[in-house]
């Protein structure tokens, strides 16, 4: 079925496929040889789909012969093939690029040939087609949406010049627009406070097309936004129409205008604070689309972080058509060896800050077999997310940058090396005991137990390091960081409301005085240095709330606007971590700090700050020469630049470190 193509002449495959009046018949196509350097290739779309399955297959036939296609490839093809598709595009072109069939994916360097071309072909192609899948009762009503929202935006920019930005209010007029349908504004789900228009987009926004890696250079090299047409079914926008609803999207919920009086309330208040209208997805095709981070192989693992992709080199292949190609893509290198190269790239584009927060062994039962633990997993980074530990200030630069302007250096294909200080060592490890999916109750009562251990742990100084107890653990769990994503900052009357709230909190998570013998965390008093439940609140109340804190009843009346805010989102706050804190072990190092680490951590770990690095990493001795990079963490009194600080003073002295 294939015969051998010319990277030389730049030849591709294109399918034409077989006409039919039904749509359901059985799919027949045609390969024809084209080269994209030849300014008379004929016209093609190129196709942008989800593979789907692999072991869910369809029989369709190519040049006469059975081929198996994936039921998503399969059904693309279907309608492809159909009136709609060939009227919506003015009766042309006949021409498709597939790439599961115009590719022999069982020929390696053709694979890797072709990947490298992709760029050009979709590029060149006159138009693109993103395939998203059938359609439900509720498609027709959400495009019918994204298009009158994506008119009222073009509208808007003839009259003004552009669409104002999100941080722009709203008022009636830019509402008006979505009473001209009842669809769009009325309760149309029996059950629930829904409306089918609306809905549909949250459900777009869900759908697995936008989660592959290969989606993201597909979209954004097609020739113009409203040359890549997205098909649900029967039923199309253009990508420029989509990208104008976001835009809406975005400033509808950033301002969360008043209610016009046409729109049901209860669909109003859902639109406006639970639907997932507005897509990452958009945001990051609009930035290359603007070429502010063509090139940038720090993309790679910005990407990773929302995306997917079948084989895991294809998490840099994926994005060369958007990237370069100066790592070229070739299958017969292994996935450890490309993201190598993906780190050497970046060390290259002196762009590393912060990439080495997402490497790591992280979890629990890794090791350095496959992958150095200084290579981040880009192909895992989506899953990984939760163990990742960043700077509490997003804009601080790696502290140790201005010492070490050379940078990390790639020794060998295992070793790297670092310049950095040690500054403390794990002595004991927190871990939460038993399953992530308890129920409320049981969550309480093992943070409950932690409390007490970190309390134990803590000792008897109150507060230290110029901290109370409660200070240390909210900074701790929230790596931080307020419910925000800001600065935590823990003022007084902040701390107070805090410590009644977290007072609250274990009140409710309290075991029974008989030591709980059937808790399901396994603790009971004789393992603890209290005799009973009494002890230990008595232990708690003091670490956590203190003698000297004010009555809580009478302080609302006593805090300006800003520290009532600063007090509601401290008591979110804790809410939030006790449910968070659940897969982070908390640990305490031998100059007494406390810290929120990932799974992998072990007593014994060096708590380091490396070049790269803007908060604290931890290291485990792998030979006598080396040392693995566990995770970054989050320590107290070190993730604010206090290291450098010591350093200056030459207290702290510089080192080298190699990292298998």
């Amino acid at each position: 079925m294939y015969t051998t193509l010319d990277p030389d002449k730049e030849e591709i495959r294109l399918l034409r496929v077989e006409p039919s009046v039904e749509h359901n018949a059985q799919v027949s196509c045609e390969i024809a040889i084209a080269q994209l350097q030849d300014q008379s290739s004929p016209d093609y779309a190129a196709l942008s789909y989800v593979w789907g399955d692999a072991t869910d297959t369809e029989e369709i036939f190519v040049n006469g012969q059975s081929f198996q296609a994936t039921k998503s490839l399969a059904s693309a093809l279907r309608q492809f093939r159909s009136s709609y598709i060939t009227a919506m595009v003015d009766s042309g072109p006949s021409l498709i690029w597939a790439d599961a069939v115009c590719i022999n994916q069982q020929n390696l360097t053709e694979r890797g040939q072709q990947v490298a071309m992709m760029g050009s072909i979709y590029a060149k192609a006159s138009f693109v087609i993103s395939w998203l899948g059938p359609s439900d009762d509720s498609t027709e009503s959400g495009f019918k949406l994204i298009k009158a929202c994506a008119a009222h935006v073009e509208d808007t920019r003839k009259h003004k010049g552009e669409y104002p930005e999100s941080d722009v209010a709203m008022d009636a007029s830019d509402l008006a627009f979505l009473s001209e349908r009842s669809e769009f504004h009325e309760q149309t789900h029996a059950r629930y406070a829904r409306n089918k228009a609306w809905n549909a987009i949250d459900d777009l926004n869900e759908n697995v097309y936008w989660t592959r890696i290969w989606i993201i250079q597909e979209v954004v090299l097609a020739r113009q936004p409203d040359l890549n047409i997205l098909y649900c079914g029967g039923h199309s926008v253009t990508f420029q129409q989509l990208s104008d609803f976001n835009l809406f999207a975005e400033r509808l919920q950033e301002q969360k205008p008043l209610k016009p009086p046409f729109f049901d309330q209860r669909v109003w208040d859902w639109v406006i604070k639970d639907s997932r209208l507005t897509s990452p997805f958009i945001q990051q095709t609009k930035a290359l689309r603007d070429s502010r981070v063509r090139g940038d192989y720090r993309f790679v693992m910005l990407i990773s972080t929302i995306c997917r992709s079948t084989d895991p080199r294809d998490v840099v292949f994926g994005l060369s058509g958007i990237l370069g190609n100066e790592i070229a893509p070739n299958y017969t290198m292994e996935a450890a060896d490309v993201f190598r190269e993906c780190v050497a790239a970046i060390l290259r584009q002196k762009k590393c800050k912060h990439l080495f927060h997402n490497a790591g062994l992280l979890r629990e039962g890794r090791d350095i077999s496959e992958f150095p633990s200084w290579v981040p997993r880009f192909h895992t980074l989506k899953e990984d997310a939760n163990y990742h530990i960043g700077a509490p200030d997003v804009v601080v630069a790696p502290w140790l940058d201005e010492l070490c302007p050379e940078g990390p250096v790639i020794l060998d294909r295992r070793t790297m090396r670092f310049s950095g200080v040690r500054l403390d060592r794990c002595t004991r490890v927190l871990r939460h005991a038993g399953s992530s999916q308890a129920e409320y109750p049981e969550t309480l009562r093992r943070f409950w137990w932690l409390c007490l251990r970190f309390v134990e742990e803590y000792g008897g100084e109150y507060p230290r390091y110029g901290r109370r107890c409660l200070e240390d653990l909210l900074h701790a769990l929230g790596k931080g960081k307020d419910t925000r994503g800001q600065p935590l900052r823990i003022t007084p009357s902040v701390h107070c409301i805090a410590a009644h709230a977290f007072r609250f909190l274990l009140r409710i998570g309290e075991p029974e005085d008989d030591g709980d013998e059937g808790d399901a965390a396994g603790q009971k008093w004789s393992h603890s240095r209290y005799a009973n439940l009494e002890e230990a609140r008595t232990a708690l109340d003091d670490a956590f709330v203190g003698p000297e804190a004010p009555d809580v009843s009478t302080l609302g009346s006593t805090l300006s606007e800003r520290e009532n805010e600063d007090c509601f989102n401290a008591m979110n706050a804790l809410i939030q971590t006790v449910f968070n804190w659940i897969n982070w072990p908390l640990f305490r190092t031998a100059k007494g700090h406390m810290g929120l680490a990932p799974p992998a951590i072990a007593e014994g770990d060096l708590v380091c700050l490396l070049e790269g690095f803007s908060i604290p990493c931890l290291l485990r001795r792998h030979d006598q020469d080396h040392y693995v990079l566990v995770g970054s963490c989050y320590v107290t009194g070190y993730s604010k630049g206090e290291p450098l600080e010591s350093l200056r003073k030459g207290d702290l002295s510089l080192e080298p470190f190699y990292l298998r």
